[in-house]
């Protein structure tokens, strides 16, 4: 038994030793050595005091550099020394031109839809995100909405999906008010439809990307509101050449009619609901295949 218990202890106390690259540093001493070690999205930080910027995420790239020191708990980007700037290198919807000269809060747990970790400016004039993936199962803001995120991209996780009841308005925001999402299409295997819609079709299966937080209650029946891929399989082409998701490739839907589905679950659910899929296409004006 002491051994038992000598040997939990020791994991724990490891645990602890390494998670301190995990937690948000404190003190400036510890924010500094934090950068310099790690650096932060495109950004270098070095212990002369200079910085250093070049944007991997863009084609052109952005070769920027200047000074800095680390204050009052914030990293204070003096002064920008190059004609360019830093540009934010990776894209999420929350997202306004970041200013240097500038005092940044450095915030290694807040997340995004696809990443994790922020240097957010203190004076409201931009965001860097830090271009690390963000894990499965963990809370996250998608365009001021308050989320969990589903694993959908590159985490080794199998993503998870819904299967549409009814049919259900595609919204812009998890309200039952808030614009439509309209979207081309739909080709599935029982059928397509050419002209443009701005529903989730009945018997639809859709990745699921987030799910709020809250829960709304409407007709009765209170649920949380799913954010998906608004053509529904989540495919490479609904993201931009460098992998992100055009403005009307994702969309809210109720979770008052929808029922989760694992990736384990996905060909028999396919199978079981073909018909519902084939009806939905014909009431939509499109065509069955025979």
């Amino acid at each position: 038994m002491k051994k038992m218990l000598f040997l939990v202890l020791a994991i724990l106390l490891c645990t602890d030793l390494f998670a301190g690259d995990f937690k948000n540093p404190e003190t400036d001493a510890e924010i500094k050595a934090y950068l310099i070690k790690n650096g932060f999205g495109g950004f270098t930080f070095n212990d002369d005091g200079r910085w250093s910027f070049w944007s991997h995420g863009l084609h052109d790239g952005i070769a920027a550099e200047g000074r800095y020191s680390v204050s009052d708990g914030l990293v204070i980007f003096e002064t920008c020394d190059t004609e360019q700037t830093p540009r934010q290198c990776y894209y999420e919807l929350e997202y306004s031109e970041p200013k240097i000269p500038g005092k940044y809060e450095l915030d290694l747990e807040e997340c995004g839809l696809y990443f994790k970790g922020t240097l957010r400016n203190v004076e409201g004039s931009g965001i860097f995100w830090s271009g690390d993936w963000a894990p499965p199962y963990v809370k996250c803001n998608y365009n001021g909405e308050k989320c969990i995120r589903y694993p959908w991209g590159n985490e080794g996780v199998d993503s998870e999906y819904i299967l549409i009841l009814e049919n259900l308005k595609l919204r812009k925001a998890p309200y039952w008010d808030a614009g439509l999402v309209t979207v081309n299409g739909i080709s599935e295997d029982v059928g397509d439809y050419k002209g443009e819609r701005s529903i989730a079709l009945a018997g639809q299966i859709c990745t699921i990307l987030a799910k709020t937080v809250e829960k709304d209650t409407i007709g009765g029946i209170t649920a949380p509101w799913y954010l998906i891929c608004a053509s529904g399989y989540y495919d490479a082409q609904d993201g931009d050449e460098e992998g992100y998701f055009q403005d009307n490739a994702l969309a809210f839907v109720f979770g008052g009619y929808v029922k989760e589905i694992k990736a384990s679950e996905l060909e028999k659910t396919n199978i079981e609901n073909k018909e519902k899929l084939k009806q939905s296409i014909r009431q939509l004006g499109g065509n069955v295949h025979q």
